[in-house]
């Protein structure tokens, strides 16, 4: 087991609260990638790439009230309570999908949408509830192992849609990730919350916690002043929201040429190889570059590698082999690379700001990104403007803001170092 833990970057880490974690973050990747793959391959068959403006635009719509609404239920509840509420929702979502998509092109535009919503609050979520478990070395040396076993999930779940899509349809689908969406309530309390927290305590500068609604609602934008960590943060995601949007955009308008039944068997077949793929990545490589080179360096790898997909696009259009990489990039690779160097960030703020900060950049500056990339693309598409000079473009900003948002993080690390700790 030593040689094993060594392999992985585990050495010295307790390793029953990482396999317990990875129980949770599996049925998390199986149960998502179901919904996804079955939601989208709908989607491109029965309302087409051009219809994804308005999914981003309702989602844009949705997303804060339900991150607003997060917000107030995360930090009155355990993140275990939370994890366990938000998966029943994500069910209920993949069961309104499976009635959705049965009435045709709007069904299947209102079923992607509120996947996305529901998606993101699991999204937003998780992150605190790793943290909630992990603290400080110990979550940056095994947060790799966990997000891989999330991939392993989703590869598995991937097999059984190669495997079913020829007898299976998306609506009999979505109510088998529906049912692994409610296994993940009853688990969600299966890892040992631990006892201490380190720099949970409150930031000295903040004010008094109040019970104002009013005080509430403006804290987010109070941070969003006294933060240049936040700052940057935002600024990446606008830009990477964008980013992904034309990326999905390009690769669904090349992939909706095949119909429903061999789209969910491709996207089947495709998620267990680039999740296979993506676990390599998470053992072999994104814990060694986190060691090596740092936080910020790696989440700054995924931006270039944006950057290069969208170059691939404007050398190679129209390629099934080049929209299959954009959909890695877009996904899985943001999965292996970018999303488990996401939740280290926030260990730059104090406790309560955790939650305050990431619902912020999830439930507010998200949503608003993907309103005006929504806008922005359904311009692009309708006034046959170059979307890959766009992209281009917009890749360029998401790497320079990721350089800034790193050198943010290594001064809010160097300023929590003097926090005082709970003995």
């Amino acid at each position: 087991m030593s040689r094993v833990a060594k392999a992985l970057g585990l050495e010295g880490v307790a390793l029953g609260p990482v396999v317990r974690l990875s129980v949770v973050f599996a049925a998390v990747g199986a149960s998502t990638a179901v919904a996804d793959t079955l939601v989208q391959a709908a989607f491109m068959a029965r309302a087409g790439a051009d219809a994804l403006p308005w999914v981003l635009i309702v989602r844009s719509v949705l997303s804060p009230i339900l991150a607003f609404l997060y917000t107030r239920y995360a930090r009155a509840r355990p993140s275990a309570s939370v994890l366990a509420t938000v998966a029943v929702l994500n069910a209920c979502v993949a069961l309104f999908a499976r009635f959705a998509i049965e009435t045709g092109a709007g069904g299947a535009i209102a079923a992607y949408a509120a996947h996305e919503v529901a998606s993101s609050v699991l999204t937003m979520h998780w992150g605190i509830y790793l943290l909630d478990h992990l603290g400080g070395a110990q979550a940056r040396r095994s947060v790799a192992v966990i997000y891989a076993a999330s991939r392993g999930g989703a590869a598995l779940a991937g097999i059984g849609l190669g495997l079913s899509s020829a007898y299976v349809d998306a609506e009999s689908g979505l109510f088998v990730a529906s049912g692994l969406f409610l296994l993940i309530a009853p688990l969600s309390f299966y890892p040992a919350r631990r006892k201490h927290h380190d720099p949970l305590e409150l930031d000295p500068t903040e004010p008094e916690e109040g019970t104002a609604d009013a005080d509430e609602r403006k804290r987010g934008w109070q941070l969003l002043r006294r933060s240049p960590l936040l700052v940057w943060l935002c600024a990446a995601t606008l830009v990477m929201v964008v980013v992904r949007i034309t990326l999905r955009y390009g690769q669904q308008s090349i992939l909706q040429a095949y119909d429903e039944a061999t789209l969910a068997g491709l996207l089947g077949w495709y998620t267990a190889a680039a999740n296979g793929l993506g676990i390599a990545l998470q053992l072999l490589l994104t814990s060694r570059l986190l060691r090596s080179f740092g936080v910020g360096t790696t989440n700054l790898l995924y931006a270039v590698s944006t950057l290069v997909a969208h170059l691939a696009f404007a050398v190679l259009p129209g390629s099934v082999g080049v929209a299959l990489a954009a959909r890695f990039t877009e996904t899985e690779l943001k999965h292996a690379l970018k999303t488990p160097v996401s939740p280290l960030f926030y260990g730059g703020f104090w406790g309560p700001d955790r939650v305050r900060a990431r619902a912020f950049v999830l439930g507010v500056v998200s949503p608003a990104s993907q309103l005006l990339g929504a806008l922005v693309l359904g311009a692009l598409v309708l006034g046959d403007t170059a979307l890959h000079t766009f992209g281009i473009v917009s890749a360029v900003l998401y790497v320079g803001a990721c350089w800034a948002q790193g050198k943010a993080y290594e001064r809010a690390m160097a300023r929590g170092s003097l926090r005082a700790t709970k003995g």
